[in-house]
């Protein structure tokens, strides 16, 4: 089986779901490719975004958005799993044969597959609306003359099946899902730090930092280099994530997004840690992701930062305190005074319980929370006077 594009011109539409409080930075995200995208959805308060795009674009779009943890070809929505049942043949035909070519695979007697319920509470819910569509796919294929059987461990395609439940109507959504592993992980993320992030949120914070291309930026204690490597990955327009097989063959080769492409001239990051552990782990992640000559890793203390960096040099900082670094948040702001221009941003990434007092040379921008499991990321961003 391979996915395949049998028109370049063909409008599709596709749902992108993400994790709680997310959606909304995954919308800003896709609004990126405005000129040939078109979102045809967003639901408030819930986590999923539908939207619409030529199949030749959908690579670009694959490799860029970094939010998403789950992409899917949409197939159907309504409001009863039953209803999935009502598909006609013609329907599926449309909607799923055109993408899922058999024909160019040697033939076979039968097809694996399964249905991932996504968004859904509830074991027996999800059990029981697995059930219902995947009885109801079997059906329909087999009205196409092929066969299809259920394996969980080993499906050659996976469909998805979505529960949009914020609002009184409930609200299912079907797709074929274009990749196998969540959106959210990073290959390069081998060396993790135990207050580090996943790609999601380390790309949701990079977009809430507001960095642009020529912005001078520094990582304080970097950690493992996950929000600087998603950094330098969008400042220097590199693919987010590798693209499977299927997927290349579903979309035009012309918007492969290669190295060659990269703008080898925007400024490098500078990433700065006391912890020589923590440097090591990010440096190798940055070489697995492909970005180690965009950053520059420096191990350094936090009263020597001055002494590294030329004063009034950085236009933006991020600086992730966790419990150890509280104590020092006077050292921390000193230094910040001293390296940062006028106007500059500085972001920070505390723990839950913890205020930014502040200092006089910065004023507070804005105060926002990001939701992660059952607690949440504070994050406050501070101009300077």
């Amino acid at each position: 089986m391979s996915l395949v594009n049998n028109n370049s011109n063909e409008i599709n539409s596709y749902i992108a779901l993400c994790k709680p409080g997310l959606a909304e930075y995954c919308n800003k995200e896709l609004e990126e490719f405005q000129q040939q995208i078109e979102i045809t959805n967003i639901l408030k308060d819930t986590e999923s975004v539908v939207f619409s795009l030529k199949n030749k674009d959908l690579l670009e779009v694959f490799q860029k958005i970094s939010i998403s943890y789950s992409l899917s070809k949409l197939i159907w929505q309504g409001e009863d799993p039953e209803l999935v049942n009502s598909l006609d043949v013609e329907t599926v035909k449309k909607l799923i044969l055109d993408i899922v070519d058999f024909s160019n695979t040697e033939k076979k007697e039968s097809y694996n597959f399964r249905v991932l319920c996504e968004g859904i509470s509830g074991n027996e819910n999800r059990i029981q609306y697995c059930s219902i569509v995947q009885k109801a796919l079997t059906i329909l294929f087999g009205k196409q003359g092929i066969k299809l059987v259920v394996d969980y461990k080993n499906p050659e395609f996976v469909f998805s099946l979505s529960l949009e439940d914020a609002t009184k109507t409930k609200k299912f959504s079907l797709g074929l899902k274009l990749h196998q592993k969540e959106l959210d992980k990073r290959e390069w993320r081998v060396y993790t730090h135990k207050a580090s992030f996943r790609g999601d949120f380390a790309s949701t914070i990079c977009q809430l930092a507001e960095i642009k291309k020529g912005d001078s930026t520094l990582f304080l204690f970097c950690r493992d280099g996950a929000i600087a490597i998603e950094s330098a990955l969008q400042k220097n327009n590199f693919p987010i994530r590798e693209v499977s097989k299927s997927l290349r063959n579903y979309v035009t080769s012309e918007s492969v997004m290669t190295k060659e492409k990269i703008n080898q001239d925007t400024q490098k990051i500078i990433c700065l840690d006391d912890a020589g552990s923590n440097i090591r782990a990010a440096v190798n992640n940055a070489k697995m992701a492909g970005v180690n000559h965009k950053l520059k890793f420096e191990l350094v203390q936090l009263d020597e930062v001055d002494f590294t960096l030329d004063e009034q040099s950085i236009d933006t900082a991020i600086v992730h305190i966790t419990g150890k670094d509280e104590k020092r948040i006077n050292e921390i702001f000193s230094q910040l005074n001293k390296i940062l221009k006028s106007g500059a941003k500085v972001l920070f990434i505390t723990r839950s319980g913890f205020e930014i007092e502040g200092d006089s040379t910065f004023s507070l921008k804005w105060y926002k929370q990001i939701l992660r499991g059952s607690g949440f990321i504070p994050l406050s961003l501070l101009i300077k006077n």
